[in-house]
């Protein structure tokens, strides 16, 4: 706490907040926990991010990825709570899951209010000299608000297009947003590995992050990743049958 009360500052009118999620005014007026209206704010995140790069289903419909462990590492809760604010948003018809196949984690449809959906771009107003160009909802844009490189611990957030060969910038990804990206990589990317994206993401945002490396190209790497994580899941041990029938013996 005092760590967080020594590095506060006041806001000035130039002041620029971003890294926000999308909190409705509706979830004010709801009769849950705090955990279920920031969970949902979670959620309603990332389903913005899905909606950009079409992760729909044969209806249309717009869904997410999120494991419960994902859950539980964000809010810095317990599973058990995390489970608890999930049935809430369940029981009050803002979320739905379904089922995804064996051993996948559950598409997580995110709903909304009826009555309560607009553009938030035209509905959002912005100061006098602003303009729409802060980060991507769920990502962080290379590019600052003012046009200029943002901050990080990168010297060039521009990578190079290996289809064009021009010179692109990228957006990072991942917990420490530490994972440079273009579109059209992580586009593919999501299509090769729908349910497994953002673990893999998760994954190698906390090993560069704790180890201090970095790669050329992480698209590979990813792929990589993905290929390690393959050979894993196959060297795992089957469990051997022992039992015998009555007069054998091993």
């Amino acid at each position: 706490m005092d760590t967080i009360k020594n590095a506060a500052v006041y806001m000035s009118q130039d002041t620029r907040i971003t890294q926000y999620l999308p909190y409705p005014q509706y979830l004010l007026t709801l009769d849950i926990s705090g955990t279920a209206k920031v969970l949902y704010a979670l959620l309603l995140n990332r389903a913005t991010l899905s909606q950009r790069n079409a992760w729909i289903d044969d209806k249309g419909y717009v869904y997410i990825v999120y494991t419960i462990d994902a859950m539980t590492e964000d809010l810095r809760k317990s599973r058990t709570t995390v489970k608890h604010a999930l049935s809430e948003l369940d029981q009050c018809g803002l979320l739905e899951r379904r089922p995804a196949g064996f051993g996948r984690p559950n598409h997580l449809y995110v709903k909304l209010i009826e009555g309560q959906i607009s553009d938030m771009r035209q509905e959002r107003k912005l100061p006098r000299g602003w303009q729409e160009s802060g980060p991507r909802i769920g990502r962080k844009s290379a590019f600052g608000g003012d046009g200029l490189p943002a901050s990080n611990n990168y010297k060039n957030n521009k990578i190079q297009n290996n289809l064009s060969g021009v010179m692109e910038q990228c957006t990072a990804y991942g917990r420490y947003q530490n994972i440079l990206l273009l579109d059209t990589e992580y586009s593919d990317l999501q299509k090769e590995f729908p349910d497994d994206l953002e673990r893999f993401i998760g994954e190698m945002s906390n090993y560069l992050a704790a180890t201090g490396k970095t790669y050329t190209n992480y698209a590979a790497a990813l792929h990589m990743w993905a290929a390690n994580d393959k050979k894993t899941l196959i060297k795992k041990p089957e469990l051997k049958d022992y039992s015998c029938e009555e007069g054998e013996s091993y």
